[in-house]
Order: structure tokens, then C-alpha cells, then sequence
């Protein structure tokens, strides 16, 4: 049990952090900007949260496939993330297009009008979420293959890098900083899982 617990505790620290990364960004907004600004950002990034959702949905039915084939065949298990990630590459790859291109309509269909301002944050996050979901696929793949503390080490770094440029961005740029704050996260979490696993590969 002593073990389990060791094995587990990592996994279970890395959500603890993800959790509260994935609302960090509306926490120090809410310190720091207006109520009026902090609903302007959570307009666009409810409306983009929702392919997290789906993403650790899937994921949730994967890692067990993925465990038992790290434990098992070890080939099989690269075959298979491969395999995971060219249909996570092209789910996601039209995503920041779309955004880009139809952040106006979109906000103005949900929100009527309301929250228009709302559509730079959008065509940011539109970016930083699919980003996002590629690092959660790639967490995935770590603790597939026991390797939850380099997990546990993403996390944390992501939450920090998260910190430092939310504190930084939001009195210079507005809600729209907090929107480059989380983008600048992701792609520096992207960058060290990449690394971490190409390191262990």
C-alpha cells in the first residue's frame, strides 16, 4: 500500500495543481480586474472550456488502454499514441482557424451582442486551448508509462509560468493579457512534456 501510495500521490498532486490552473485565470482576475472585465474573459473561455471537458473525456477511456499496453507491449503502446495523437492533431488543428475567423459571429450568436468585447480573448484561447488539450494527451501518456512525477514536474511548471505572467500581463494589457498569460503557459508546459517524454523515448 506504502508503494500504491507513492506511485499515486504524484497523479493525485498533478490534478490538485491542474484543477486549479485550469481556474487560475478567473481567480486573479477576479483579484485584480473589474467584475465587468472578469466576465468579459469568462465569456470566451466558458465557451472554449467546453473542449477540455470533452478532451479529458476521452482521455479518461484511453489511459487504461494505454496502461495495459505499456505494462504488456510496449510497441503496441507507441502504435497506439501515435495513433491517439495524428486524430487528437486533426480534431484540433482547425480550431484556432475557426476562431480566428468566426470569434465575431460566434459571441454575438450565444451572447447577442452582449459580451462583443470578449472576442479578442476568444481568438487567443482558441490557440491556448488546443494547446491545452495536446499537453493533457501528452500528461496522459506519462502516467501511462509511470512516469507520473515527470507529470506532477509539467503541472507545477505550467502553474508557475501561469502565475508569474497573469501577475505581469493583466495590469499592462487587461483581461486580454490574462488570455496571452495562458497561452505563453500552455506553450511552455507543451515544451516540457515534449521534452520529458522525448527524453525517456
Amino acid at each position: 500500500s506504502k508503494q500504491l501510495l507513492v506511485q499515486t500521490a504524484p497523479i493525485g498532486a498533478a490534478n490538485i495543481v491542474q484543477r486549479v490552473l485550469f481556474n487560475f485565470d478567473l481567480i486573479i482576475i477576479g483579484f485584480i480586474a473589474t467584475t465587468s472585465d472578469a466576465g468579459v474573459y469568462a465569456a470566451a473561455a466558458k465557451l472554449l472550456f467546453v473542449l477540455i471537458v470533452a478532451v479529458e473525456t476521452a482521455l479518461s477511456a484511453v489511459l487504461p488502454r494505454l496502461s495495459q499496453l505499456w505494462q504488456d507491449d510496449k510497441p503496441a503502446f507507441n502504435m497506439a499514441v501515435r495513433r491517439y495523437l495524428k486524430i487528437l492533431l486533426l480534431c484540433l488543428m482547425p480550431l484556432p482557424i475557426i476562431g480566428f475567423l468566426f470569434a465575431g459571429p460566434v459571441i454575438q450568436l450565444i451572447y447577442s451582442g452582449q459580451y462583443i468585447s470578449s472576442v479578442p480573448i476568444f481568438r487567443i484561447l482558441s490557440v491556448a486551448y488546443p494547446l491545452l488539450s495536446l499537453v493533457l494527451f501528452l500528461g496522459t501518456v506519462l502516467v501511462a508509462s509511470d512516469r507520473q512525477k515527470s507529470w506532477f514536474i509539467v503541472t507545477v511548471t505550467g502553474a508557475l509560468v501561469a502565475i508569474i505572467a497573469l501577475v505581469l500581463l493583466i495590469p499592462a494589457l487587461g483581461v486580454i493579457g490574462a488570455a496571452w498569460a495562458m497561452l505563453i503557459s500552455y506553450v511552455v508546459s507543451l515544451m516540457v512534456v515534449g521534452y520529458l517524454i522525448s527524453k525517456a523515448t
